[in-house]
């Protein structure tokens, strides 16, 4: 029997970026990707001690959306004051730790990564069609210069009516992890958090060809990898994927996954209930980091927690207060 809970979770309105350059980052999505900044640059030493960070850094940070777009945004952070190393810089998509990607839904993938490229955006391989469940896509895995990765979609079947986006990239609509207990980080989001399982996937490719992965031809028939498509909501906004490479052994980055470093730090959850959440997450003994409450712009007042998840990535939830 599914156990009852008294607080609910939607997916994920933001991730955070914690970046080099905050100008040039923010310039980049508003002005090459057609994005808007919808809280304006600012200085906060509120989530200092919430980051782990020394009360005399300096943390700058601004929200940025998709046109007409009310989440799956990107909150950029820069933090002047501290010394600080990438979370993924150098990695294989098959090494684990850390936020992977963000996913974004984009017209004419190619065309697009044509323009990426003036930008200094670069990715394992071309842009590539892939089955995920129902959706055949073609997909572009692309590094940033910050040293974040976006997957960049463009679906082919079934039809998407998306003749209305009007900027580049589409809101976020889901995060990547690459993990190595598949099973352990599974348990965690459905049986403890009460996500659900859109789609399951435990697959090969059929044939030795050019891969979303960038895995080497010889290995990609031959090597499986499991997807798992998890909804907060039941919805496919703001989703998470777990994804990992049984047979494939890499570098684990999972030490470098720490709220102050380079790369995507957390991704944030809205959420109702959260004294019941936390009387949930004591009962089930995962401890949990007090926020207290902050103004978190452009929602208000919240009540902010973050919870590390077995892989060692950080989630945060929040609650709008009454003030």
């Amino acid at each position: 029997m599914k156990e009852q809970k008294d607080f609910s979770i939607k997916g994920f309105s933001e991730a955070v970026f914690v970046v080099n350059d905050l100008q040039k980052s923010k310039a980049f999505y508003c002005e090459v990707i057609g994005w808007e900044e919808v809280v304006e640059e600012s200085n906060t030493s509120a989530f200092n001690a919430f980051w782990q960070i020394e009360n005399n850094a300096t943390v700058t940070t601004c929200l940025l959306q998709a046109p007409a777009s009310t989440t799956g945004a990107i909150r950029l952070v820069e933090i002047s004051g501290i010394e600080h190393s990438y979370i993924r810089a150098n990695s294989q998509i098959w090494d684990v730790g850390g936020i992977y990607d963000v996913n974004t839904r984009v017209k004419n993938v190619h065309k697009l990564a044509r323009k990426l490229h003036e930008h200094h955006w670069f990715g394992v391989n071309e842009p590539v069609e892939m089955q995920f469940g129902p959706f055949k896509v073609y997909e572009w895995l692309a590094k940033s210069h910050d040293g974040i990765t976006h997957a960049l979609i463009e679906r082919l079947e079934p039809a998407l009516d998306n003749d209305q986006q009007t900027a580049l990239f589409s809101a976020l609509i889901n995060a990547s992890m690459i993990i190595k207990d598949h099973q352990s980080e599974l348990d965690f989001f459905t049986k403890i958090l009460g996500f659900e399982a859109l789609i399951h996937q435990e697959d090969t490719f059929d044939s030795a060809k050019s891969n979303v992965f960038g895995m080497p031809f010889e290995l990609v028939a031959s090597t499986p990898h499991v997807l798992t498509l998890l909804s907060a909501d039941g919805t496919r906004d703001g989703t998470i994927e777990l994804a990992s490479f049984p047979e494939l052994t890499g570098n684990d980055f999972s030490a470098n996954a720490a709220p102050y470093n380079l790369g995507i730090t957390s991704l944030r959850f809205p959420i109702k209930g959260m004294t019941a959440f936390l009387q949930h997450l004591n009962a089930h003994d995962i401890d949990y980091i007090a926020g207290g409450e902050v103004e978190l712009k452009p929602y208000g007042v919240v009540t902010l927690i973050a919870i590390n998840s077995p892989s060692g990535n950080r989630f945060e939830f929040f609650e709008l207060t009454d003030k």
